[in-house]
């Protein structure tokens, strides 16, 4: 169905269930302008209406259709800024170390609801060629954002 790897899949369900307020599988446009504005500042509401719409059935999108939606507009996702990948990569670096570890990779998964086994942390982090004693860096984060395209 997807052209993403598993983990890249899971990281868009997890965005969209954070925005998916009442926790009923679709979320309106203005949750999904908001999940996507929160990490792409340079793209204007008329593009993000014309991407919902496409896909809406009853004004709601669900969270196959979030996928899509990134899947075929990637390059729209790839242009974002580096004060962005910044602005992110502060969010995921819960311990203001500079670095991204698996503690702090573990407590974003939770926080966002979507808590993991460390069985499941280990495999994340060996798909990003990393062990569970490895941190990830600046330019690793950003690396890894923008190559999703390639997964």
């Amino acid at each position: 169905m997807y052209q993403l790897s598993k983990n890249i899949i899971d990281i868009y369900t997890e965005t969209f269930q954070l925005f998916d307020k009442n926790d009923d599988g679709h979320i309106t446009f203005k949750e999904f302008y908001t999940s996507i504005k929160s990490f792409i500042d340079n793209i204007t509401k008329s593009e993000l209406e014309i991407l919902f719409f496409l896909y809406a059935k009853n004004n709601l999108i669900t969270v196959d259709d979030f996928i899509t939606i990134i899947q075929n507009n990637i390059n729209i996702f790839n242009n974002v800024s580096e004060l962005e990948l910044i602005s992110a990569y502060k969010v995921f670096d819960v311990d203001k170390d500079g670095f991204i570890s698996a503690k702090d990779y573990k407590i974003i998964m939770q926080k966002l609801g979507d808590p993991i086994s460390d069985e499941e942390l280990k495999n994340t982090f060996i798909e990003f060629g990393l062990s569970l004693t490895d941190y990830i860096d600046y330019k690793l984060f950003k690396y890894l954002l923008r190559d999703i395209n390639i997964h």
